[in-house]
């Protein structure tokens, strides 16, 4: 009687996946068309840093090290980078958009390596590239 439930949960779930190879085909397609889409909109960021928190805040002295590397960055090149700096959550949680326009290509690359550079030793931080700025709200 005790196996009874784990044996007819585990066929209806195997059941349920659709192993369709034109599903499969054209959900990659729509995930490819919303990255190329995501790429060519007016929200996409070349770089975008999410610290966030697991119930313990987030790294602050991380997040203030990285905002001044920004500024120390501008000063080292002599242009202003502008960003977008959202709080959204009860702890801290805050997300960095950059654009990155007023940078050339290889600014952009070695300012993008850097960053990485510099937060790798962070355990709740995301960085992504080429990826839309979230549009969050306080919680």
């Amino acid at each position: 009687m005790k196996l009874i439930f784990p044996v007819v949960f585990a066929l209806i779930l195997i059941s349920c996946k659709n192993n369709n190879p034109s599903f499969a085909s054209t959900h990659e397609e729509k995930r490819t068309d919303s990255i190329l889409q995501n790429k060519n909109d007016t929200n996409s960021c070349r770089l975008v840093i999410m610290f966030y928190s697991i119930g313990e805040g987030i790294e602050f002295p991380i997040s203030n090290a990285f905002e001044d590397s920004i500024g120390s960055y501008s000063l080292k090149i002599g242009k202003t980078i502008d960003y977008k700096k959202t709080h959204w959550g009860r702890e801290g949680e805050t997300d960095f958009c950059l654009k990155l326009n007023e940078l050339t290509q290889p600014e952009q690359l070695d300012f993008i390596s850097k960053t990485k550079s510099q937060l790798k030793k962070a355990k709740w931080v995301n960085i992504y590239e080429n990826y839309p700025c979230p549009s969050r709200s306080r919680r």
